[in-house]
């Protein structure tokens, strides 16, 4: 392993505000080739019949397309109706993927530490398309790798992201809201809430330096300082992220928007790396 890797991915960041680099990484996908789908598309067109597809797939392209097809033109077994995400069940799963590590949540090793704990390997830079992050099956081990081009902020998400699927995949989970689900227990594992709340003491609900410290972006730190002190933010987006305790948010995005530039006494806009967020005061 390059000598330079090894050593930022054992770098772990303090929770008294020392700024240490942490490397993420993420597990590689095979996706299915451009042409099968294409051939596909023309099979279900021409025969009409989802079952004379699915047995022509299993021939042709093999149970994994099979799978992938299926989850992409909703046929097959449909995925498991879930319940609301519950939060707090999500930082239970964090601070359980710790104590499965033997790693302590009050002082985090870094997502790459946490990493070689969870599946047995460091993580290692690997050239690939810029679609092509994934965990690589070796011999019944799990390998992470990385672009060498995608920032360290967004790195580090990105290997929480993918040991929260492993997680969940170990335990048998295969609702509907898989994604989400992993988003929020990925968010929790690279700023764990027990360190987290340290930190917020010293330095406030400040999402730039809840970020700096944990080398994570600006808009999870937003969404963290939500979900561990309950005040009320939110992350514009096409699709608002709302976290925290109850507030009469604008369900229109427009709203939200327009509170960036004419702010309401209640609300503090907040300036993100590519977007806005909105903070209510206290």
């Amino acid at each position: 392993m390059d000598v330079s890797l090894s050593e930022r991915c054992n770098l772990r960041t303090s929770t008294t505000g020392e700024v240490a680099k942490r490397e993420n990484v993420s597990f590689v996908r095979t996706s299915p080739t451009v042409l099968t789908a294409v051939v596909l598309f023309i099979q279900t067109k021409l025969i009409g019949s989802v079952d004379v597809v699915n047995e022509t797939i299993k021939i042709v392209v093999g149970p994994f397309f099979v799978r992938a097809f299926a989850r992409s033109l909703e046929i097959g077994p449909a995925r498991i109706d879930h319940a609301p995400m519950d939060l707090a069940d999500i930082e239970g799963d964090a601070l359980a993927v710790y104590r499965f590590a033997g790693a302590d949540a009050d002082e985090p090793p870094s997502i790459a530490r946490l990493c070689e704990l969870v599946t047995g390997f460091l993580p290692r830079y690997v050239r690939m398309r810029p679609d092509g992050k994934c965990a690589v099956d070796e011999a019944g081990d799990l390998r992470v790798s990385v672009r060498p081009s995608l920032p360290a902020r967004r790195a580090r998400f990105v290997v929480a992201h993918e040991i929260a699927e492993w997680w969940y995949a170990r335990n048998g989970y295969a609702c509907s809201d898989i994604e989400d689900r992993c988003n929020a227990l990925g968010a929790a594992l690279v700023v764990p809430r027990p360190a987290a709340q340290q930190v917020l003491r010293e330095v406030g609900h400040s999402p730039m330096m809840l970020a700096q410290v944990f080398g994570v972006e600006r808009c999870l730190a937003l969404l963290r300082i939500g979900e561990i002190t309950g005040r009320p933010v939110a992350l514009l987006r096409k699709c608002p992220i709302f976290r925290g305790d109850a507030f009469e948010w604008p369900q229109d995005p427009a709203e939200l928007e327009r509170l960036v530039r004419e702010p309401a006494p209640e609300i503090h806009p907040v300036r993100l790396e590519r977007m806005w967020g909105l903070m209510a005061r206290r």
